[in-house]
């Protein structure tokens, strides 16, 4: 089982609490906690683990909300109750990350494990 930190709901969180206030007016406000650092964390950017429970307790929240679990074990079926299989592909194709041959790839692959998945 791996566990990921969603940094958009950090991020959104953070931007929302502190509203327009300066960074700098925030960072003082949070003890050990810099304006880049912030700026980062508005970007989306993972914290370290003590930056990360400062704002958490600035925030006023658990920690364990930003962290979401998946098992590798899920099946496709299983992963396809959250996201279609078009949602996927879609994903795949749109990551900047990835080279048109390799979405292409990825996506026969996808359609291969749904494929095999209904039988």
């Amino acid at each position: 089982m791996s566990y990921e930190l969603d940094t958009k709901k950090l991020a959104t969180m953070v931007r929302a609490q502190r509203a327009n206030r300066p960074l700098r007016e925030v960072a003082d406000e949070i003890s050990d906690v810099s304006a880049s650092t912030l700026h980062r964390l508005e970007v989306g950017k993972c914290p370290d683990m003590a930056v990360f429970l400062r704002i958490c307790s600035w925030l006023n929240v658990k920690p364990e909300q930003f962290f979401s679990h998946s098992d590798p074990t899920q099946t496709v079926q299983q992963i396809g109750q959250h996201y279609s299989q078009g949602q996927i592909i879609n994903l795949v194709r749109s990551d900047s990350a990835l080279s048109p041959v390799v979405a292409n790839v990825l996506s026969a692959i996808i359609t291969a494990a749904y494929e095999i998945d209904r039988t």
